[in-house]
């Protein structure tokens, strides 16, 4: 077989594998949406954890609005000063004077990176078996951010909601909202068919069974990231899984300001995804591998041989058309306005990030600070 029919092959599955997916996952998903945890059969004593190294400033801004809930449960609200070298501990203690509810743990050494001692430390210290868990400069939505992430009809397990970005100018707040929200599609609609691999930690509820399930090697300690999708990842298979997409469960945080930033988040998230069970390894793996493929081999087949080109438009055309509409409806559902009419551009800088510059990063590894 010559190489613009190897070419041509490779081009068709990748384009075919491509349209199932996104039409058996967020597809389904986002037009046949069951919500499962609407039958709220009790109300859960909660403990919110929030870990904070140097967030003096957003705890200022933001640690109010938690704090502040309207949730007809009982409520406390945990913060870990994680070895903090700024005014984390005077901004707390000033909080702590107005809001009884306010408990505050101090670490004076750190002993691993990113925030696992942290929050295990929050973990041994909350009052409560419900936990949630969200980050210091985030903000929700609603006063009514608990009430709606904690609708579950289950006394244990884990819940997911959505934790977007700030929407600002510029072509990269685009982008970093864009990957967040397809992110986010691949989490839900995993979950909903009964795979859940990950959560985002700036928006989510467990159990405290289902942290303790993990053991210390689980925890994989020596990485910095892995707090929040290692526990869904792991503990997912023992716990009912649950999420809601209520807007009022929303919680909202500023995007990355520079790609520098940025690069550094996503080297500690990619790193905690080699933990991941085999089956979502090769699951993921497969996703991104045809995402780029498609634009690869498509590429490489124009140029070797012109004459597929109608072809090549035939499939690039149906793909990004499933696609547009896909992203029209999460828009919607989701609240993410400006992206739609950018969604060619960012699939197409999606191929290169996951073809490209996530496996290069996933060589070049994580740097291990908070």
């Amino acid at each position: 077989m010559s190489l613009d029919w190897i070419l041509f092959t490779l081009f068709v599955f990748c384009s075919f594998i491509q349209i199932s997916i996104w039409v058996y996952f967020p597809g389904k998903f986002l037009f046949f949406i069951k919500e499962q945890n609407k039958k709220k059969t009790f109300t859960p004593a909660v403990s919110v954890i929030i870990c904070a190294r140097n967030e003096a400033e957003n705890l200022r801004k933001n640690l109010p609005a938690v704090l502040e809930q309207e949730y007809s449960g009982q409520l406390e609200v945990v913060v870990v000063d994680d070895a903090s070298t700024d005014s984390t501990t005077y901004e707390l203690d000033t909080l702590s004077a107005k809001y009884p509810t306010l408990k505050t743990i101090r670490i004076n050494e750190k002993i691993h990176p990113g925030k696992k001692q942290a929050l295990a430390l929050g973990v041994a210290n909350a009052s409560h078996d419900w936990i949630v868990v969200t980050d210091a400069d985030c903000r929700p939505i609603s006063k009514r951010w608990i009430e709606e992430l904690l609708i579950v009809p289950e006394k244990n397990g884990i819940v997911l909601g959505y934790a977007p970005l700030l929407n600002n100018n510029g072509w990269f707040n685009k982008w970093t909202r864009y990957e967040t929200l397809i992110t986010a599609l691949q989490y839900f609609s995993l979950i909903n068919i009964g795979w859940a691999f990950m959560g985002v930690g700036r928006n989510m509820a467990w159990h405290r069974s289902a942290f303790e399930r993990l053991t210390k090697s689980q925890l994989n300690w020596n990485i910095p990231g892995g707090d929040d999708d290692l526990l869904v990842n792991k503990s997912g298979r023992h716990f009912p899984v649950y999420w809601t997409i209520d807007p009022n469960s929303f919680v909202y945080s500023p995007a990355k300001a520079t790609i520098d930033e940025w690069i550094r988040q996503k080297q500690r998230h990619l790193s905690s995804g080699l933990s991941y069970r085999l089956f979502h390894r090769l699951l993921l793996g497969g996703q991104a591998f045809t995402h780029s493929g498609h634009y690869g081999f498509a590429l490489l087949l124009w140029i070797i041989n012109p004459e597929f080109g109608v072809i090549i438009g035939l499939l690039y055309t149906l793909r990004i058309g499933v696609i547009y509409l896909i992203i029209k409806k999460a828009c919607t559902v989701f609240k993410e306005r400006g992206l739609l009419n950018w969604t060619i551009l960012l699939d197409g800088l999606m191929a290169i990030w996951v073809g490209l510059l996530a496996p290069l990063l996933l060589v070049l590894g994580p740097k291990k600070t908070w």
